[in-house]
C-alpha cells in the first residue's frame, strides 16, 4: 500500500556469501525485511556450526581443568592455593 515502509534487501544475504551489487536487491516491506535477515542469520549460524565441527573445533564443555589458567585458581610455590 502507498506509505508503508520498505527497505532494500539483498537476495542473497551478505553473510551468506552474496555481492554487494544493485543485481542482489530488491525492495522489500520492512516486517518482511526482518523477518528475512533472522532467517538469514539462522542460516549462516547453522553454516558455521557445521563448518567447526568438520574442522574439529569445539566448545570446551563443563569446568575448566582445575590448575589451568581458565579455572580461576593458582597454587603457589608455598602450596597455598590462591585466586588468579
Amino acid at each position: 500500500m502507498p506509505g508503508d515502509l520498505w527497505d532494500l534487501d539483498h537476495k542473497i544475504a551478505l553473510i551468506n556469501g552474496g555481492e554487494h551489487r544493485e543485481s542482489n536487491l530488491f525492495p522489500a516491506l520492512r516486517d518482511k525485511h526482518r523477518e528475512k535477515t533472522k532467517q538469514d542469520v539462522a542460516e549462516k549460524a547453522a553454516t558455521a556450526k557445521v563448518r567447526m565441527k568438520h574442522l574439529g573445533i569445539r566448545k570446551p564443555k563443563g569446568r575448566p581443568m582445575p590448575g589451568s589458567k581458565a579455572s580461576g585458581l593458582k597454587k603457589g610455590f608455598d602450596g597455598v592455593v590462591r585466586k588468579r
